[in-house]
């Protein structure tokens, strides 16, 4: 499976990228900073999973998945906060996951786990 990680914190994108990296099947082909570059990655990329932080500067992680949710038919598009309150936000418009920062390896392996029996 194909992943993009999308997140202004560098910090959350080496943890995620560690924890990624030890599951099997796997394959992370981009992580973004900026939600520009990341909307061209995705586009061009065609990822099977992409992870969003909720908070980015520019536009927001909601954007970007309701922006995904209806130009990409087959991405399953897994949300990051450190706050619950967006969740309701991100559900309504479509995402398939929600994951609270600070990220928790095994809460990561089940929303990656869930992402490959509903894209197979």
């Amino acid at each position: 499976m194909r992943v993009i990680l999308v997140d202004d914190e560098e910090w959350c994108l080496r943890e995620l990228s560690d924890i990624l990296s030890d599951i099997d099947g796997i394959e992370i082909i981009g992580t973004y900073s900026l939600s520009a570059v990341a909307i061209e990655a995705v586009i061009r990329n065609g990822p099977d999973i992409i992870f969003l932080d909720v908070q980015m500067p520019g536009i927001s992680g909601l954007d970007l998945a309701l922006r995904f949710r209806t130009q990409i038919d087959k991405i399953h598009i897994i949300l990051m906060s450190e706050r619950e309150c967006f969740a309701r936000n991100g559900f309504d418009i479509g995402v398939d996951d929600y994951i609270l920062k600070p990220f928790r390896e095994e809460r990561i392996r089940r929303a990656v786990e869930r992402a490959k029996l509903n894209i197979s």
